[in-house]
């Protein structure tokens, strides 16, 4: 069974830590939901999704002939 990766982050505009991902450890639990450590908003929890620049080689450039 594979391991899904998950990302956290927090989605409150007004804290530093808005849109950026967290680590598990740095989360705190409130209530048994996890919580953004600055404004302690509840934290969204995501399915990990690598961009798709990430996913594809950069492409290849044949030598131009002149």
């Amino acid at each position: 069974m594979a391991i899904r990766r998950m990302e956290r982050f927090c989605n409150n505009p007004t804290c530093e830590l808005c849109d950026v991902i967290l680590r598990p450890q740095d989360t705190l639990k409130k209530g048994g939901v996890e919580v953004c450590p600055r404004c302690l908003e509840e934290v969204i929890v995501r399915p990990y999704q690598p961009s798709r620049s990430a996913t594809k080689p950069a492409a290849r450039r044949s030598p131009s002939l002149r």
